[in-house]
């Protein structure tokens, strides 16, 4: 390659680099698998060395990150965060451990191994024992300040009360999507009518930017902590095995598998171990990071302008195979939702023979271009889901014509819709559609729903199809004779499901209402719901404005609740299953006082007495929310001894009311909520 073929290739290559970061860092999504995206990085800095009057002070090759957004506030890194250099080889880490002895050569130099936690890194800043903030790595010197999202994470100690703290400390770490998780919010994500998730990651990154999270989102607490490093002055502890400890003992999960090792083999075995086990962890890992043990040595090696001497990541390669897409076919939900799924010529994946794979949504098959009888990539997201990463166009048949979305159920060939604003088109044949018909019966058996076990997708369809089932309530007619008749049930089964669908009526209203299925209604809802309103008929009743008081309710799921409420058919089968002797009065411990219903609440300060878990769980016992940060939509301050400034502050220039705990109290007390700058 020549000097002008070189100056072209580290064009395109910084553009292609700059483009992909932005998309990932900024708007969440990945574009490009990270093997491939290393690769380019690779390529650039191999271009670079060879031609060093070509290379630029803002490559990429020596960028950490990407600049903070514009949509949080600018923090910078009292300890700079850098980022790791990674390598694909294990012969690389040989050369990684001879450079680290060759720097300090007397020296004896030991290891620690962890996962490498597919997530979004951050930091986490103490004072006094008492979180601050949480800040995004961003280019390494300054970062995204995201601590108004910290409620979607559920394990970060909001205070470390123990003796000798520094006065300011930060500790390291990543924020991961855990598998249940991912699984939660595309589920959550399809009732609503939104695209799904690529992969956890994509989800992680993407639920930090966002400015406004709804509460729905919000109570799932998608999101988790694992820590994996402590910055302060002076050093806490001499070791990094012995930092990880202190965190431990702080109350931190470590979901890293940290490892001792004493030298090569110790970290190439731990690699191979972790390389048969990670498709059994409930995150998703990229690779393993070793980093010298001695924190002293750490200091000694130092770090380049963007990675630590002191550590490296070994990735794995993505488990991926080529195989040829022979058709689309398309799913119908409960909710009338349609699902393309690639039916593929059957290939071994990780393990696994692998058959089909989601597309999504319509606007998924047009991303990828996909045509019958392409060769496509597929890779397993997060080691577990079968998705088409691209198409092998070199291998596409001149005949090929690209994949159309259908116009039609191809259950019952009713035209499909697009609501407004929606990724996903629907059937609105809900009560004739037979796979419709067939998953709101499975529904409503789920564990989160009725919980009744015995009755699995299989069976509902035996009885679905001889006629037995139609609706729920039919569920409740079914006699011993006519179970006892269907094949693979025998006595003692016979009996074991009459049981369950008998010790079903005694599930709570929430519940009930969850089972019905009512679009977008999740079981989150159907709690908030049936609590507020205590019976079917005050909810069946409700207006606009009266849904909308509950803070988890919408537009959307207002209007949802009133159409499936209006249609007869719906109020008919509701009344069914009252006479059978479903709950749909929810009990008095069921029907918390909801005297703070709608209001949203910050919290600072110390409550003697109380923890900080105690004040929010009394605050959404009574139909409040917790937000993490004062804005305009916040309705009340919550004041403690020794509140934050800088909220105090905020609070006072938006004209947000304070409270103290007591006068919220005697304000339940006496159904009258006053305010005051009152500090218990």
């Amino acid at each position: 390659m020549n000097y002008e073929e070189a100056r072209r290739s580290i064009e395109k290559l910084t553009k292609d680099i700059n483009h992909y970061n932005q998309t990932f860092f900024q708007e969440g999504k990945s574009l490009i698998t990270d093997y491939e995206f290393d690769l380019l990085v690779q390529q650039l800095a191999k271009l670079e060395k060879t031609f060093p009057a070509l290379k630029k002070k803002d490559s990429p090759t020596q960028k950490i990150g990407e600049s903070p957004s514009k949509h949080f506030p600018t923090v910078t890194h009292r300890f700079p965060m850098s980022s790791l250099s990674n390598t694909y080889e294990e012969a690389e880490i040989q050369q990684f451990i001879n450079r680290v002895q060759k720097l300090i050569p007397s020296a004896t130099i030991a290891f620690v191994c962890e996962l490498k936690l597919d997530g979004v890194a951050i930091s986490l800043h103490y004072h006094q024992g008492i979180l601050q903030r949480l800040v995004t790595r961003g280019d390494g010197t300054c970062g995204d300040d995201i601590t108004a999202n910290q409620s979607l994470i559920q394990n970060i100690p909001v205070r470390i009360d123990r003796a000798n703290l520094p006065e300011d400390f930060y500790i390291r770490g990543e924020i991961v999507m855990p598998f249940k998780s991912f699984q939660k919010l595309n589920d959550h994500y399809a009732t609503k009518g939104k695209l799904s998730l690529a992969n956890p990651r994509n989800g992680t990154s993407g639920l930090l930017r966002r400015k406004e999270v709804d509460e729905a989102i919000k109570d799932l607490q998608p999101l988790t902590f694992s820590p994996y490093s402590i910055a302060a002055e002076p050093i806490i502890k001499s070791t990094q095995e012995k930092s990880l400890m202190q965190l431990k003992k702080w109350g931190f999960d470590l979901l890293s598998h940290p490892q001792y090792c004493d030298d090569l083999e110790d970290v190439i075995s731990y690699i191979g171990d972790w390389e048969k086990k990670k498709t059994k962890l409930p995150l998703a890992i990229d690779g393993i990071v070793v980093k010298v043990n001695d924190l002293s040595q750490q200091a000694i090696l130092g770090t380049t302008a963007k990675s630590p001497r002191w550590a490296v990541a070994y990735k794995y390669q993505p488990v991926a195979a080529e195989t040829v897409l022979e058709d689309v076919i398309y799913q119908v939900g409960r909710t009338g939702v349609i699902v393309p799924v690639a039916q593929l010529q059957p290939v071994q994946l990780a393990g696994t023979i692998v058959k089909r794979a989601t597309l999504h949504n319509q606007s998924e098959i047009k991303r990828l271009g996909i045509c019958r009888g392409d060769h496509v990539y597929i890779e397993k997201g997060g080691d577990i889901i079968p998705k088409i990463t691209k198409v092998n166009i070199k291998k596409r048949k001149k005949e090929a014509t690209a994949i159309q979305f259908i116009q039609v159920c191809p259950a019952c060939c009713t035209p499909l819709i697009q609501h407004p604003g929606e990724a996903h088109y629907y059937c609105t044949n809900e009560g004739f559609c037979t796979p419709q018909l067939k998953n709101q019966l499975i529904h409503f058996v789920s564990r989160n729903a009725m919980n009744i076990t015995f009755l699995g997708a299989q069976t509902i369809g035996l009885l679905f199809d001889q006629n037995l089932v139609r609706r729920p309530a039919d569920l409740y007619l079914l006699t011993q004779e006519k179970i006892a008749a269907l094949p693979g049930f025998k006595e003692k089964s016979t009996h074991n499901l009459l049981r369950s669908l008998a010790s079903s009526k005694r599930m709570p209203f929430d519940k009930v209402l969850f089972a019905l299925g009512i679009r977008h209604v999740g079981v989150t809802v159907a709690e908030k719901l049936a609590h507020y309103f205590g019976d079917i008929d005050q909810l069946m009743s409700a207006p606009m404005e009266k849904l909308l008081v509950i803070r988890e309710v919408g537009d959307k799921i207002a209007h949802s609740l009133i159409c499936y409420f209006r249609e007869e058919n719906n109020r008919k089968h509701i009344q069914k299953l009252r006479t059978i002797g479903l709950s749909f009065t929810a009990s008095k411990k069921e029907t918390a006082s909801y005297e703070l219903a709608g209001k949203r609440f910050v919290v600072s300060g110390i409550f003697d007495g109380y923890s900080r878990e105690d004040i929010y769980q009394y605050i959404q016992s009574k139909g409040g929310s917790i937000v993490s940060a004062v804005s305009k939509k916040v309705d009340f301050l919550l004041l403690g001894r020794e509140p934050g400034p800088t909220k105090l502050a905020k609070a006072s220039a938006l004209k947000v009311p304070t409270i103290s705990l007591a006068s919220l109290q005697k304000g339940v007390e006496e159904g009258v909520i006053p305010y005051s700058t009152t500090i218990d």
